[in-house]
Order: structure tokens, then sequence, then C-alpha cells
């Protein structure tokens, strides 16, 4: 009785293996069994089958035709093209009309109104720029900090900005 209890997931592995190999067996000559047999089915009624099923959900057998240039909404027969012809679409033709000194002054125009944005930006901040003041440290002020220091916020704070400030621990 020790053995058993000692082994019992190798002996449920072994048994386990054993049901598997047994399974696969009995499978392998089901197969054989079928492999002599002639199918179940007439190819006949197959085939009957099939139309039967072809009348009750008729296919089209080429798909629909794509609708014509009038029969989009909001769209005319004019503004389709017409994809048969081998002629130059109407808008190459076009392109050689145009006109370039107005699309040129157009951006002219524009370039002088950046400049003028750059020249106002420049000079909002030459004036919003102030010299800092540097203030000498006082007893006062190295009382606050350690006042500071004394709330929990305070310091957690100040824990983060000596890790940020400080050479990085791979350079130590």
């Amino acid at each position: 009785m020790d053995f058993i209890s000692e082994y019992f997931y190798v002996i449920i592995l072994i048994v386990g293996a054993i049901a598997q190999w047994l399974k696969s067996r009995s499978e392998s000559e089901q197969e054989e069994e079928y492999r002599g047999e002639e199918p179940d089915y007439n190819p006949e009624e197959l085939e009957e089958f099939i139309g039967e099923a072809e009348r009750r959900n008729p296919r089209p057998a080429v798909p629909p035709p794509l609708p014509a240039g009038g029969a989009l909404p909001g769209v005319g027969r004019s503004q389709v093209p017409d994809l048969r012809r081998n002629e130059p679409p109407p808008l190459q033709e076009a392109a050689e009309e145009f006109d370039f000194s107005a699309e040129l002054d157009r951006q002219q125009a524009l370039i002088d109104q950046a400049r003028e944005f750059k020249h106002e930006k420049s000079a909002r901040k030459s004036i919003e720029v102030k010299p800092a003041v540097v203030r000498p440290v006082s007893k006062e002020m190295a009382t606050g900090i350690r006042e500071r220091l004394h709330r929990r916020t305070e310091l957690r704070s100040a824990f983060v900005l000596k890790e940020i400030l400080e050479k990085p621990v791979g350079l130590r």
C-alpha cells in the first residue's frame, strides 16, 4: 500500500497513457471500417438536393450594374467623367489657361502677413521679459526652509527635487 501512495501520480500518468493509446487504436480501427464501405448518400439525391437549395435561394451569376451618372443624387451627367474616352480630361486644358500671377500675389501677401505676426510676437516677448532678481539667502529664509521640511508634503517634494537635480545613480 505504501508503493501506491508514494507513486500515486506516476500510476495515474501510466493509466492515462494506456487509455489514450486504446482510444487512438479504436479510432484507427473505425476509420478502416469506414474506408471499406460505400458512402451513405446517393450522388443523384445529392444533386437533386443542391438543385432544390438553389431554387429556394437563387444567386445572381453577375453582379448588378453600376448606377448611371444621372442616378446619383446631386450629380448630373456632365459632372461624372466618361471613362471610355481616350482624350485627356478637361482639367489639363484649364491648367494651360491658369493665371499664375494672381496666385503668386496671394502667396506674397501671406508671406508678408506671416512676417508681421512674427515681428509682433518678438515685440511682445521683449516687453514681457524681465531680469530675474537674485536675493541673498538670509537666516529667515533658512528657518523657513526648516519649517517647511517638517511638513510631510514639503519633505516629499524636497526628496523628488533632490533626485531630479542630483547626478544620475549610474554616474555616482
